[in-house]
């Protein structure tokens, strides 16, 4: 019998559980409460799960709502646009928003005394961005190391060495670029999903990673 909607089925890793749709290879299952998609060769429909499945009950107007945004929120990781484009406005509501809730100052507040911070990106960081080499490579730690000999620490380096004294060292252009990341004029792509942001020392670097992000992004076809 082919497996459809109201079925009751088994998983090996999530159990037993009923189908809630079925499209071609891909079937949508809740088991006691969550809904997971899965491939529907992995499922089993047998007569005699049936008196060991637990009913579900049927899900309250909100809870199928938030069912549907969680599938519109994971048709935009596939790259699909949901059927109903006004659903992105609700999926978009994150911690930004809660932050905009709660917050009694204006966005860039400063209380009267208090300190200046700096973000900085590390130095192997940025030596290995200029080499074009991997953080862990000799070359990288060859020309951090050369800089540790000269000016003892790296916080040293990046905040208070001055631009002529590191071109003596390194050159002009590793010089430069400890300088912008000291005065934080280096623009960073956010990371996202286990990737990390990346530091992006001109437009050209900009471009190559947006299309690496890009390539690394899976489409809907790797799923079916």
């Amino acid at each position: 019998m082919p497996i459809k909607s109201g079925v009751q089925v088994e998983h090996p890793d999530y159990g037993a559980g009923v189908v809630e749709n079925v499209l071609g290879e891909l079937t949508t299952v809740n088991f006691f409460g969550e809904s997971i998609t899965v491939n529907v060769n992995e499922l089993v429909q047998k007569e005699e799960y049936q008196s060991a499945v637990v009913d579900v009950p049927k899900k309250q107007p909100k809870e199928k709502e938030k069912s549907e945004f969680r599938r519109a929120f994971e048709a935009i990781n596939l790259g699909v646009v949901p059927p109903d484009p006004q659903k992105l406005i609700d999926l978009t509501i994150g911690v930004e928003h809660r932050i905009e809730k709660l917050a009694d100052r204006p966005m860039g507040f400063k209380p009267k005394g208090a300190k200046e911070f700096k973000r900085l990106i590390p130095l192997s960081e940025i030596i290995a961005k200029l080499v074009n080499k991997g953080i862990a490579t000799k070359t990288v730690w060859d020309v951090f190391n050369s800089l540790i000999l000269k000016f003892k620490t790296e916080l040293n380096i990046l905040l208070h060495v001055s631009e002529e004294e590191l071109e003596k060292v390194v050159g002009a252009k590793l010089a430069e670029m400890i300088i912008k990341n000291r005065k934080g004029e280096i623009e960073v792509l956010p990371g996202y999903d286990g990737e990390y942001g990346v530091p992006v020392f001109s437009e050209k670097d900009k471009i190559i990673e947006e299309v690496e992000v890009k390539k690394r992004q899976k489409g809907l076809g790797e799923f079916l």
